[in-house]
């Protein structure tokens, strides 16, 4: 079976290191670029936009524009408070999440998680920010128009995560950096290659 490779991108402090802080979002796009140039060899990287906002500024899945041609590379792209997390793949739909919220609420858990996540995480902080940021890169890697958190149900937690999204099996990969749990989503199996050091690598 050929493995396709996706390239991806997670840093939590670098991001604020060029003078005015911007916003998660905007932050993210901008790396979002850097690693379209890494990926591509392509110094038109420049010029690449990616739009994340519908027209009623809602957040969608991240589009590629290089001037007025849409591009076939999928991204995904995801942000918290002190983190940030971007993966791009040339020929598939993957998701990445990134959490690090220091807590989520019981009454959130209940109306998010299933029987069996509930019993799995046993209230272990760290566990619950695998399953959220499971089910919200599986969203990614999906086809589902709206995220409904009990739609997406993540099973074999302790040996091979995947998520069960309908007709659909969503493999999971898990990365856990001090208080941020990073998950990676895809369709297919593939091998994720991750980037160190992208800012002196790629112009931003």
């Amino acid at each position: 079976m050929r493995h396709d490779t996706v390239t991806w991108y997670f840093d939590e402090t670098r991001l604020w290191d060029r003078g005015a802080q911007p916003s998660g979002s905007v932050a993210a796009r901008n790396i979002a670029n850097s690693l379209y140039f890494e990926v591509r060899k392509d110094q038109l990287a420049e010029k690449l936009t990616i739009v994340s906002k519908d027209s009623l500024n809602r957040s969608r899945r991240p589009i590629a524009w290089l001037g007025k041609q849409r591009l076939n590379s999928h991204f995904s792209i995801s942000h918290g408070e002190r983190f940030v997390a971007v993966a791009c793949s040339r020929s598939r739909r993957i998701g990445i999440d990134v959490v690090d919220a220091p807590k989520i609420s019981e009454r959130a858990l209940q109306w998010a998680l299933s029987p069996s996540e509930r019993k799995w995480i046993q209230s272990d902080p760290i566990r619950i920010r695998q399953i959220w940021s499971a089910k919200e890169a599986a969203f990614k890697a999906s086809r589902l128009k709206r995220f409904f958190p009990r739609q997406i149900e993540i099973l074999n937690c302790d040996d091979s995560p995947h998520a069960d999204v309908g007709s659909l099996q969503i493999k999971i990969q898990w990365l856990i950096v001090g208080s941020a749990t990073v998950s990676l989503a895809s369709r297919l199996s593939c091998i994720w290659n991750r980037i160190d050091n992208l800012f002196e690598r790629c112009p931003i």
